[in-house]
């Protein structure tokens, strides 16, 4: 069962509460938002990862994009601008890495 449809059925579940807690909104507000489709709760199946909502009535997020783009770019370097942004305050980090090695900036970003 999604969230969608689990709001829908009148559920609320943690990851609405935690979006709640964040954007400083009831629950059961939350829970109609997503119901009604004017609030997405965005979350990462794969990673443990704090879920975000996005939409009508909620706080602006901001997202930080690094990657290398070429074999001479640094990923020691994209891996500090990411350890940067997140000491910032962003909500999430997107690694567009398209040259050298991908996987070990996403690792380092993921394991700093």
């Amino acid at each position: 069962m999604t969230l969608l449809e689990k709001a829908r059925a009148g559920l609320v579940t943690p990851e609405m509460r935690q979006v709640a807690a964040q954007e400083g909104l009831p629950p059961e507000e939350i829970a109609a938002r997503v119901a009604r489709g004017t609030v997405v709760i965005l979350r990462n199946r794969v990673r443990v990862s704090e879920p975000v909502a996005v939409g009508e009535g909620l706080r602006v997020k901001v997202s930080a994009s690094v990657g290398t783009a070429g074999e001479a770019d640094d990923p020691e370097e994209e891996v500090a601008k990411a350890l940067c942004a997140a000491s910032a305050g962003t909500d999430a980090v997107m690694d567009l890495s398209i040259a050298a090695d991908i996987d070990y900036v996403r690792r380092r970003i993921l394991h700093v």
